[in-house]
């Protein structure tokens, strides 16, 4: 009888031996799945690390390009300002010039028209004095 019970005390012991075997088995692919998905979450983990950085140095250059385009604009504003006063400058001295240039043209005939008179003048004076000295030669 001390060897059947050992017989079926030793049957038990493999059985629970058996049982616990296959529940290590199963633990085991259960630690082996989440080991990998443990050393994906990883990888995944440092990929968005690495998106995140780089997400982060395109919001910096683009901030920074903003800023210069910015500053540019700026520049091409004050630019276009200095460029509309100085095309004001440029039209009004060109009217200054045309009212001094029909100023002169006036000015000129004016002369010309004097200097005719006073030829007409000299011409007319010189006639009387040569009736006058003509007058007294006789007189």
């Amino acid at each position: 009888e001390i060897s059947e019970e050992k017989e079926a005390a030793a049957k038990q012991l493999k059985l629970q031996l058996s049982a616990v075997q296959g529940q290590n088995e199963k633990l085991s692919a259960k630690l082996a799945v989440l080991e990998r998905a443990a050393g994906d979450s990883e990888a995944f983990k440092e990929e968005m690390t690495e998106r995140v950085a780089a997400a982060e140095r395109r919001v910096y250059a683009v901030t920074k390009e903003r800023d210069v385009l910015r500053k540019e604009s700026e520049r091409k504003g004050d630019s276009a300002m200095l460029l509309k006063e100085k095309d004001a400058i440029i039209k009004e001295v060109m009217e200054e010039g045309e009212k001094l240039s029909k100023k002169q043209a006036e000015m000129e005939g004016s002369i010309k028209k004097n200097r005719s008179a006073m030829k007409e003048l000299e011409a007319e004076r010189d006639r009387f004095k040569s009736r006058l000295e003509g007058e007294e030669a006789k007189g």
